[in-house]
């Protein structure tokens, strides 16, 4: 009986480890460039035709609506659109702090739009950037620094 009570409080103090880390701000950042990796590995499986565009495509854009994106939308929560080479397309921010940025800017440029943040789901950010080109996807400073310190995935040369 010892035994096993000893074993049991090590599993709550390792379980109670766990759910701590899991919540620090570094792998919260870690674990969402890494989902970030996953989805361009799964969106570019599915242009070679690895994963045909039907179920486990979607559910993947199901899976990753639960990440939150920021745009900047005007009073109509419509997202204030950009043109690029005659495409019209709408930029979503990893970063709530770059997006309150991109928000101050559009404001003095933009005054009468009513310009607010509109949070919304990764997945839909990226089926509109799939699609034409429509959005583009920002990182947020510190993803970015995750992924560079990655090892590469593909041997070069």
């Amino acid at each position: 009986l010892g035994l096993r009570v000893a074993a049991s409080r090590r599993e709550a103090r390792s379980e109670r480890s766990l759910r701590c880390h899991a919540t620090s701000p570094k792998f919260v950042m870690a674990s969402r460039a890494s989902l970030l990796l996953l989805l361009l590995s799964a969106s570019s499986a599915a242009t070679l035709g690895v994963a045909s565009g039907g179920v486990a495509r979607d559910a993947l854009f199901t899976e990753l609506d639960r990440l939150p994106v920021f745009v900047l939308a005007n009073a109509g929560r419509q997202p204030l659109q950009y043109t690029r080479d005659g495409v019209d397309l709408a930029l979503f921010y990893e970063d709530p702090r770059d997006a309150e940025a991109a928000l101050v800017e559009a404001v003095d440029s933009y005054p009468t739009l009513g310009l607010r943040l509109q949070p919304t789901g990764l997945g839909g950010a990226l089926r509109l950037a799939l699609d034409g080109g429509r959005a583009v996807l920002v990182p947020g400073g510190a993803n970015l620094a995750a992924a560079k310190a990655l090892p590469p995935i593909l041997a070069s040369g």
